[in-house]
């Protein structure tokens, strides 16, 4: 890092952004001089408004950063790291709660926007809003006067919130409850097992036959088991992005982790024992046909890295299970990550 010997102050000047092609951007004064003071004084400033912000208004500063990079999925990771090392966590998307903004909850928690849901637009957003509460199917399906309740709010916007388990607030699904669990739910108002399916409720505007006909749907549906753990993740990857890790490992297992301090991938810093989630595993061979596997690998972040997975063999080893937590000796070299079949065991393994 250079150091500044000394300087000399000549006054006010004219200064010219010439847009530079440097990282400094620096800019030109009038009489040819060279400076970078006002691009440094901004950024100065900058810094510490936000630094002020974050030291008084933390919930509200970082619920802000956390909507400025939701939609870039690098940058989201990043910024998700950075709200669980403030001890945050990112709660589900719920119907009742969710805005078009991230939203901070209790308990240091942040949800999500509607909006980071697939098929959910601003109109069915606008909507929910104006109609909400939702405490009972009712409420959520029909008008007191038996209409149907919602016009842009449509079946694939429900069925996606359905998908990632939004409805938990409404006190509608659950053991001994009107839907026993999600499945259930989706399959009586959106599924396709039923002679009146699509949706048609919102065509049956007397609330005697809608309500009859959703009744029947309940009945028939009785027996429907939830969806396993794979379709959650596969659900919640397809319509958000991400998953909940929950599904994967369990908050106890992530803390007896920092106990013992097996970090994540994410938080590499040198050779050793790492946790994380296979999200993919790819058969490949060298160039002299030794087979080995490219993984793709993330931590609690989401954010994806690649490992090299060397002394594979097809008929030697299975292949490693998908959206499962694993822990292993990692290394990492300018090509990525690396570490030998042998090296890696699943939590399953593990436990």
């Amino acid at each position: 890092m250079p150091k500044i010997k000394s300087f000399k102050s000549i006054g006010k000047h004219q200064a010219y952004d010439l847009e530079v092609d440097h990282p400094d951007h620096q800019f030109y004064l009038a009489n040819g001089l060279l400076t970078s003071n006002s691009h440094a004084v901004s950024y100065a400033i900058d810094s510490y408004m936000c630094a002020w912000l974050l030291t008084h208004f933390e919930s509200e500063w970082l619920c802000a950063y956390m909507e400025t990079q939701s939609s870039h999925p690098d940058k989201r990771s990043k910024a998700i790291g950075e709200l669980r090392a403030f001890g945050y966590e990112i709660t589900k998307v719920d119907i009742n709660h969710a805005t078009k903004k991230w939203t901070i909850m209790p308990g240091k928690k942040f949800m999500p926007s509607f909006l980071t849901v697939k098929a959910v637009g601003e109109a069915a957003v606008d909507e929910i809003i104006e109609n909400r509460p939702y405490n009972s199917v009712h409420d959520l399906l029909w008008n007191e006067d038996g209409s149907w309740k919602h016009s842009k709010f449509n079946k694939r916007a429900m069925q996606h919130l359905i998908q990632i388990g939004a409805f938990d607030s409404t006190g509608i699904v659950g053991e001994g409850k009107t839907f026993s669990n999600y499945h259930q739910m989706f399959d009586v108002l959106t599924g396709n097992d039923y002679e009146d399916s699509d949706l048609q409720l919102h065509k049956l505007k007397s609330v005697k036959k809608g309500r009859d006909v959703f009744e029947r749907r309940l009945q028939e549906s009785q027996g429907v088991v939830e969806w396993d753990k794979p379709t959650w993740i596969r659900q919640l990857k397809e319509l958000v992005g991400s998953t909940d890790l929950s599904l994967i490992i369990s908050d106890k297992v992530r803390t007896r982790l920092d106990k013992i301090g097996v970090p994540t991938i994410d938080d590499y810093k040198k050779k050793g024992l790492h946790w994380f989630i296979l999200d993919e595993a790819i058969k490949k061979v060298t160039k002299t046909k030794k087979p080995y596997l490219l993984l793709n690998i993330m931590g609690p972040t989401g954010k994806k890295h690649r490992c090299y997975c060397w002394g594979w063999h097809p008929d030697k080893h299975p292949m490693p299970e998908l959206n499962t937590a694993y822990m292993g000796e990692i290394d990492k070299s300018d090509f990525g990550f690396a570490t030998t079949i042998w090296k890696i065991k699943s939590m399953t393994e593990l436990s």
